[in-house]
């Protein structure tokens, strides 16, 4: 899990993404963590709160982000 202070805030929005992950090599996705808790931080749009692969029960795999708009956070890690 990336190294991040959580937000403590009563109407907290999020942003999950959901995926297909296809490959057992999960350092691609540490690397877009990485990137997606920087450009979140950067921006000042809440926190990447991590990830869940479930690479043996059908391959699903889930972003988690959390801030005050969902919008906004949105807006930031979608490029």
């Amino acid at each position: 899990m990336l190294n991040h202070s959580i937000v403590e805030l009563e109407n907290a929005q999020s942003v999950i993404v959901y995926f297909r992950c296809v490959d057992d090599d999960l350092q691609p996705l540490h690397a877009l963590e990485r990137d997606l808790s920087q450009a979140i931080i950067d921006a000042g749009a809440g926190v990447y709160d991590g990830h869940e692969v479930a690479l043996l029960e059908g391959d699903d795999a889930y972003l988690f982000m959390y801030g005050p708009d969902a919008e906004r956070l949105f807006d930031v890690v979608r490029p």
